[in-house]
């Protein structure tokens, strides 16, 4: 047998979490790991589990499939004791066990496992099987593991001979002669043991070595020391080493270059030697950089070359330390460069690529690599090989402006960047950015009231509080950082989603602008779904706070090549402090000109909620008071007049008008906000409509303004919604209409307090329509469509959504912006299921080329389930819903829209559940099966419990007390209930009654065949009738009190401009 890889043992000052897993279920301390230098085996005890489930440990059957001769494997495992060993696949969707053997061996012994895979498939492609295996030893007695290989009866068809080529620049001062002097004798001691990996070839571009360490390496024959070459086109320092690698008599066949200021684990050197052995062809085989300061997370894995000449970093910021960062890099993939820290390169002479000539350093490799492509040379870097890098250090900046710094690496990566690309590619600009400068957008420092997560990330974490700004020196509110902590952008408010601002403004050039005081280093990163590029760093110093740029380089590649997507792109900001460091400001910035100037009015309408209200409305109206944006707050009080002298004393200020009307439901409130506007001889080119229950950052109309400010059309703008109750959680992000008419909400119940979530906006997602609670409509466009559908509530706002985008008015729920609202689910559905099936049938018919309206046996289905779950509200009101639409919007609207409420809300009251108090909150929770997911078990679950509460025994007093998703009748057949949500905030008690219910079915019996005869034809009535419904004049006439009803008299309405479309005109452009 023959060993491809070895397990290794960790070695001191690395992560043992990369190497080996020890664990011991009876939570006893783990055992320690011995290092690499010791001799000895890892003992275990009775109950020991060790694993190689590891960065370190795996072994990448993929990889070897892809690239080696190499088929099926086998397992050595060297052990004393008693145990049992197991081996295991990943497959990247889930883990195999593949055999299980037991070990018993009074003194050490090697004992063969032979398994089969589940079969992986050869080709070498993205998207190709993923298939990482590793052993566990389980110990059942006092034991000791000797070693762990993997094997296979296969002989070495290669033989590697391995060159090693080191540049270094001696310079004791810079700390950099500390990190040769511990590589060079690692690789001299290694050079020395084996004949195929020498010799080493040093290029030292300083003064001579002093090191006792360096010199006594230096003696070694395996050694060779060298000066760089002179001349204007000399190939750099490790090029040079490839030079005389190429020329060298040993005849190596594969030369390896290192950076010298890597943590090496020389024994890598050897692995990465091995797989070549096998290799079916030439390769340029590379290995991953992990992170110094974080040594369990990958920095980059090799890099792609996107069109546009950026940089695109494999694996960048994956925890490899976790199953799930080993997923992301264990299918074969091919780079187009594997970068110099530890790179191997082919000398076979149809590899003799020309030597890298011009860059001074940052560039070399990736334009060798893109030549050895060309070649038909692939690049990979294999996984289980890695060294640990200073990230700063290493990935490049891209185009960069402002003051000197000490390290000048910039002016290389400026001139470089580019080599590998055509002449026409080019760089479009390479200086500081000229002419005015305007915000995109400012990062939005957090408030107390807030999460912090969700707007700024402190590494090393902070405490809750922490990261708001405080007051310093300067006078000004800033971030403090003291040396070595990094401040993050890398959040949802955070992150600048250029994808968005690509897809729908005008923007291309693009920068960072950052306020601070003190000594840091500011980055730039891209996300693209494909790990976080860095696109752009610098270092500033200041003493007092000054603002200092960063230039991005434009992106000219708007589009995937060949697809009609929008090339993902979210950028955010790091600045890691060298010394104590306050920032004051992180700010996108342009120099393209806005294409508009914005105006807004907000529309307000509230109906008995002082409390919720006032904090809305006092932020609204500071707002207003200190932006010429915002030119008007109509309030719309549709309750009781107002009793809170802060409100009263609000509704005075300059800009804000108050009106007072009877109660026509959110719709109403809100087309009349639209209304009063659009009568404005000057009216605002766009209106932001907006609960008054919200819990509003006013920061959020600001950065709304500013992107409308650069819209290359009209488009309606929506923010998403935070759920109050979980403030980092995203409620919905916009929602989709499906064809069945429902709603489906976009990034319901995700965390974004998690970083790893934001991927949800790397590409603009085209939603149907944004809920009210915050979307801003352009206000022309209100004088072709005419006015909302008069739905009272729910409904409204993605009726209206669909009828801009039929006028080619898309809706756009831009990631950055939000409010947070109380979510649905932390109230029980009353009155409103009314208005929830009978706004959805009318939908359905005004909408019939969109969706597909609700079949007799879903809307009869809605009724029943009530009526079997003892919710006989619901199901009287469902009941008056159908039969509301089945009248038609004639019959229907020849009532007043208020008065219908009044009969929706009597109804609802007369059968209305038990209300319990809080003590039931107490009371745990019955489990209960879940709902049937086939109609079979629907069906069957409505006939059990129609049988068992018709015939059956009932039992009234149960205090089964089930979760709302679990309340269904094959759950609640002839028995009481008490029904609640997640967080408990409501319990309520239903009761069965044996005689109701068969009324009620009765009631929907009859009504299933009309729905199924009407539906159609009064489908067609709502289609061509409900225009006139959406009239300024039926609205006016709506917005008057009814003259026999008593009452002090509304606000008049506003007069409509004759600018506004008659009905005949609306109905013949809908």
């Amino acid at each position: 047998m023959h060993v491809l890889q070895t397990t290794l043992l960790p070695k001191a000052g690395l992560p043992e979490a990369l190497y080996l897993r020890l664990s011991n279920p009876a939570n006893r301390p783990a055992l320690p790991l011995p290092t690499a230098r010791a001799n000895l085996g890892i003992p275990l005890e009775k109950g020991d589990l060790l694993s190689t489930d590891t960065f370190f440990g795996s072994f990448y059957h993929s990889y070897w499939k892809a690239f080696t001769s190499i088929g099926d494997v086998a397992v050595v495992v060297g052990f004393r004791g008693r145990g049992k060993v197991r081996v295991f696949e990943d497959t990247g969707d889930e883990i195999l066990l593949l055999c299980e053997y037991e070990l018993l061996a009074s003194k050490p012994q090697r004992h063969l496992i032979r398994f089969r895979t589940a079969g992986i498939d050869t080709g070498l492609i993205n998207g190709a099987s993923s298939c990482r295996l590793y052993v566990e030893v389980e110990a059942q007695s006092s034991s000791e593991v000797q070693s762990i290989d993997f094997v296979t009866e296969i002989a070495v068809s290669r033989g590697v001979h391995l060159s090693i080529g080191i540049s270094t620049f001696n310079d004791t001062n810079s700390g950099a002669g500390s990190q040769i002097a511990t590589i060079l004798p690692a690789l001299v001691r290694l050079a020395e043991s084996d004949p195929t990996l020498n010799p080493v070839h040093l290029v030292n571009h300083g003064p001579p070595f002093t090191q006792p360490a360096m010199l006594a390496a230096l003696d070694s024959p395996a050694v060779r020391l060298s000066s760089p070459a002179a001349g204007p086109e000399a190939p750099g320092g490790l090029a040079r080493t490839l030079a005389t690698a190429r020329a060298a008599p040993e005849g190596a066949t594969h030369h390896l270059v290192l950076a010298d200021d890597i943590l090496l684990d020389e024994r890598l050197i050897q692995r990465a030697q091995r797989f070549l052995d096998y290799a079916t062809s030439d390769l340029v085989l590379g290995s991953a950089m992990l992170d110094v300061q974080f040594p369990v997370r990958l920095c980059m894995s090799g890099a792609m070359l996107a069109a546009n000449g950026q940089l695109r970093m494999n694996g960048q910021e994956t925890d490899v330390s976790m199953v799930g960062g080993l997923r992301q890099i264990t299918t074969p993939t091919r780079v187009d460069y594997c970068p110099w820290w530890f790179c191997i390169l082919p000398l076979a002479p149809v590899a003799a690529t020309p030597l890298p000539q011009g860059p001074f350093l940052r560039g070399d490799d990736f334009a060798y690599g893109l030549d050895q492509q060309q070649r038909g040379i692939p690049s990979l870097c294999l996984p289980g090989l890695g060294i640990w890098r200073n990230r700063a250090m290493t990935l490049p900046q891209g185009c960069q402006t402002g003051p000197s710094t000490d390290d000048d690496d910039c002016t290389y990566d400026l001139a470089n960047r580019f080599m590998p690309l055509t002449s026409a590619q080019g760089v479009r600009r390479n200086g500081a950015t000229s002419g005015r400068l305007h915000v995109l957008q400012s990062t939005l420092l957090p408030r107390e009231d807030l999460p912090e997560t969700l707007f700024l990330r402190a590494i090393p974490p902070r405490r809750h509080g922490d990261l708001v700004p405080r007051s310093v020196k300067s006078g000004t509110a800033a971030i403090r950082l003291d040396p070595g902590n990094i401040l993050s952008t890398d959040t949802f408010f955070g992150s600048f989603y250029r994808a968005y601002w690509q897809a729908y403004t005008v923007v291309r050039d693009l920068a960072v602008m950052v306020e601070m005081a003190g000594t840091a280093r500011v980055r730039i990163f891209e996300e693209t779904g494909h790990g976080a590029n860095l696109i752009a760093e610098d270092r500033f110093r200041c003493a007092t706070p000054c603002r200092f740029l960063v230039d991005i380089r434009s992106s000219e590649v708007t589009q995937w090549p060949g697809e009609a997507e929008i090339w993902p792109s979210r950028l955010f900001v790091e600045v890691e402090a060298d010394e104590t460091t306050d920032v004051h400001a992180i700010d996108f910035i342009t120099s393209d000109e806005p294409k508009r100037r914005v105006t807004l009015s907000i529309g307000l309408c509230t109906f008995n909620q002082e409390h919720f209200f006032a904090r809305t409305l006092c932020r609204v109206a500071r707002l207003a008071a200190s932006s010429d944006a915002i030119c008007a707050v109509h309030v719309v009080n549709q309750g009781a007049p107002f009793k809170s002298d802060a409100i009263r004393a609000l509704l005075n200020a300059p800009k804000i008008q108050a009106i007072e009307q009877r109660n026509l439901g959110g719709c109403g409130g809100f087309t009349r906000t639209l209304v009063e506007e659009l009568a404005n001889p000057a009216p605002a080119s766009h209106h932001l409509m907006m609960d008054d229950d919200i819990f509003l950052d006013e920061r959020m109309i600001l950065r709304a303004l500013r992107f409308l400010n650069y819209a290359d059309r009209e488009i309606a703008l929506g923010a998403g919604m935070f759920d109050i109750l979980r403030p980092h959680i995203m409620y919905e992000a916009g929602a989709f209409l499906r064809t069945d008419n429902s709603i489906h909400a976009y990034c319901h119940d995700v965390d974004l307090s998690d970083p790893a979530q934001l991927w949800h906006f790397n590409t603009p997602v085209k939603t149907d329509y944004n809920a009210w609670w915050f979307c801003i409509l352009p206000v022309e466009r209100s004088r072709t469509l005419a006015l909302p559908a008069p739905v009272f509530i729910r409904g409204d706002d993605f009726e209206y959504g669909q009828r801009l985008a039929l006028d080619g008015v898309p809706t756009v729920t831009l990631p950055g912006i939000g409010v947070w609202h109380e979510p649905f689910y932390a109230k029980p559905s009353g009155w409103q299921e009314y208005y929830d099936l009978r706004n959805r049938l009318i939908f359905g018919a005004t909408y019939a080329d969109k969706v597909r309206q609700l079949p007799p046996l879903d809307v009869i289905g809605m009724i029943t389930d009530a009526i079997l779950t003892h919710n006989y509200m619901a199901a009287e009101l469902r009941v008056k819903a159908v039969q509301d639409f089945l009248r038609g919007p004639r019959a229907l609207f020849a009532r007043d829209t208020e008065q219908i409420h009044e009969s929706v809300m009597s109804l609802a009251k007369g059968n209305a559940p038990e209300k319990l108090d809080a003590s039931w909150k107490q009371r745990p929770l019955t489990p209960r099966r879940p709902r049937p997911g086939s109609l079979r078990g629907l069906v069957m679950d409505q006939v059990k419990s129609a049988l068992r509460t018709g015939f059956g025994p009932l039992w009234r007093n149960s205090d089964a007390v089930l979760m709302d998703v679990e309340a269904h009748p094959g759950n609640t057949a002839g028995q009481s209930y008490v029904l609640t949500n997640g967080p408990r905030s409501y319990h309520l008690r239903f009761v069965p009654r044996r005689f109701r219910m068969w009324g009620l079915m009765l009631r929907a019996g009859l009504l299933a065949p009309r729905y199924k005869a009407l539906r159609a034809s009064v489908g067609a009535d709502w289609a061509a009738n409900i225009a006139a419904y959406r009239s300024p004049d039926w609205w006016a006439a709506t917005f008057r009190r009814p003259t026999d009803q008593a009452g002090s008299a509304a606000t008049a309405p506003t007069p409509f401009p004759d600018a506004i479309a008659s009905p005949q005109k609306q109905a013949e452009k809908i």
